[in-house]
């Protein structure tokens, strides 16, 4: 994500309401008729740039009143495509980006984990301040506080690898997901046949054993164990195997197996 290359929020809806000819005073009327409560000032000021944390509700409320995606104000797509609105609250939605990006280990990252990198990843945001403590997290995650500002959002995006939008497109969010298990099982596929090589052949041997070969094992497996998974594991195994293409020619269950699902 590299937010420097982007329109600001603030431009993007200013650009959006003269677009429309929508002004504020016109916005926070709709946006009431949507249960979402704003003054004509504030909007302003959104507008102007001079307040730049909108609310994880405003952001979407914006989307619903102007008729863009929610996700559109963050870079994102602008059609609001049947669906692909995000219906969850924040909360299931930041649990299930805990649960998709996770380290090599497997295990999910821990609250404090997290935190840790904020300094390092925030320097691709621009300006200064961006910060996120392991209180606020924590009332994120566990649903405490479900509507976090738009900064807030950014930071959690930015320290996981994903697109802010993350949080408002469904469509983005399942292939993040998607794509995310499908590494990790291709990661632990990996380790657990290095492993059962090296100690039945011994490390000279182990060693001489072709790449092909070990994503053929890989493959398999993922066909065996993850069916629903193996597609996605298969395209990470090729990707990562100049060799990958004639290992999927070769191999006689490629054209039979079931494709996977998201």
């Amino acid at each position: 994500m590299s937010g420097t290359e982007r329109p600001r929020f603030w431009q993007l809806l200013d650009r959006l309401c003269k677009e429309r000819g929508v002004g504020n005073v016109a916005l926070a009327a709709a946006l009431a008729e949507v249960n979402c409560q704003v003054t004509p000032q504030y909007l302003s000021a959104l507008r102007s740039g001079k307040k730049d944390n909108p609310s994880y509700a405003l952001v979407h409320a914006l989307g619903r009143v102007l008729d863009v995606h929610p996700a559109w104000f963050l870079g994102g797509r602008r059609d609001r495509a049947p669906g692909s609105v995000a219906a969850d609250s924040f909360a299931v939605r930041l649990r299930a980006l805990f649960e998709a990006i996770r380290p090599a280990n497997g295990a999910p990252y821990s609250i404090r984990e997290i935190v840790s990198r904020v300094p390092e990843r925030v320097a691709t945001l621009p300006g200064d301040g961006w910060t996120l403590s392991a209180p606020t997290l924590t009332d994120l995650y566990k649903g405490t506080n479900d509507n976090p500002g738009l900064r807030q959002i950014l930071v959690i995006a930015v320290v996981f690898g994903v697109e802010p939008w993350y949080f408002f497109d469904d469509d983005y969010a399942r292939r993040v997901d998607a794509e995310a298990t499908a590494l990790r099982i291709s990661t632990v596929l990996e380790l657990d046949v290095r492993a059962v090589v090296m100690r039945s052949l011994g490390g000279d041997l182990a060693r001489q054993v072709d790449s092909q070969v070990m994503g053929t094992v890989m493959t398999q497996m993922a066909r065996a164990f993850f069916p629903e998974k193996a597609d996605q594991v298969e395209q990470l195994l090729t990707a990562n195997d100049p060799a990958g293409n004639d290992r999927a020619a070769n191999d006689p269950a490629g054209t039979d197996a079931e494709p996977g699902h998201d």
